[in-house]
């Protein structure tokens, strides 16, 4: 008998650990003739073998009132409960029966589950696929850095403010100086260092967060990216700017992670028609990705 009640009680303590779907064993530490065992409608419905039992413990209480407890104690519970003192020693396996029936499936829901979220791409993205698409990423937007920089080389030079005369031919004295000289104050407009640089690096950022990076790890990114752009891409035509190196990442992780964590509570319930126009514009990345897929 010793055995079977501490069978019985680590079977309550597994049980009332587990259980999702409100079935519940509840032992009292003052008066065991209150212990009472909880099986929800829920759970009496998914699981013939469950109802079966929990009828066996109604009749019980017909021919022995009591051991169904009293609806004002468990109010807001839907199904039934009853006390473990009242149910005759015969078939006390019952409740034991019963909840380990219940904590099974949950187990299964909760293997499954994992099942799904491992082989689902769309849920998680596997270190795998991930290197991979952060190389696809890196490729993509080394791209549009060399387009746009194209674009801007289109540009009226009262724009850019780069050399009228000689451009390439004194492009690689700039390029070396890039290399050899501190960065510089640049005459850029406002719009361009501290709207236009910002917005491009929340681009980078969330290009990487998208991928389940960290903050810290998307930062490093976007840091880079306005390095490369400095350094690399527009260091043959202009000396890298002080404002851009600081700027582009700074405002970059702080409005990208703003527009992340907008983007995931908006697709929560699915994206409406202006909150699509939202993160168009302020995460198109999430956009080229998944479209407006919430998953």
């Amino acid at each position: 008998m010793k055995t079977f009640k501490l069978s019985l009680f680590v079977t309550l303590l597994l049980s009332q650990s587990l259980m999702a779907d409100s079935s519940f064993f509840e032992i009292s530490k003052e008066n065991r003739s209150k212990d009472v065992v909880c099986i929800s409608n829920e759970s009496q419905a998914n699981n013939p073998r469950v109802k079966q039992l929990v009828s066996i413990l109604k009749e019980i209480d017909e021919v022995e009132s009591g051991a169904l407890t009293s609806t004002d104690e468990y109010p807001t519970f839907l199904g039934n409960c009853f006390y473990q003192s009242k149910i005759p020693h015969t078939l006390r396996y019952i409740p034991v029966e019963i909840m380990g029936i219940i904590q099974g499936e949950q187990f299964d829901k909760i293997h499954k589950q994992v099942e799904i979220k491992e082989n689902n791409p769309d849920l998680k993205f596997s270190k795998k696929k991930r290197r991979k698409e952060l190389l696809k990423t890196e490729l993509l937007i080394t791209l549009g850095q060399l387009i746009e920089f194209g674009y801007l080389l289109s540009l009226p030079r009262n724009f850019t403010k780069w050399d009228e005369n000689g451009l390439w031919k004194n492009a690689p004295k700039k390029f070396a100086e890039a290399w050899t000289k501190p960065p510089k104050w640049d005459k850029d407009g406002w719009v361009v260092n501290y709207i236009s640089h910002p917005y491009s690096g929340s681009l980078y950022y969330n290009a990487i967060r998208d991928l389940d990076y960290t903050p810290l790890q998307s930062f490093i990114y976007t840091t880079y990216k306005s390095a490369f752009w400095e350094y690399i891409v527009e260091s043959w035509v202009e000396t890298p700017s002080i404002q851009d190196l600081i700027f582009t990442p700074i405002g970059g992780a702080l409005i990208g992670e703003a527009s992340y964590q907008l983007t995931q509570k908006m697709k929560k319930g699915g994206f409406n028609f202006l909150e699509k126009v939202i993160v168009t514009i302020t995460n198109p990345t999430y956009v080229l990705r998944h479209g407006y897929k919430t998953k």
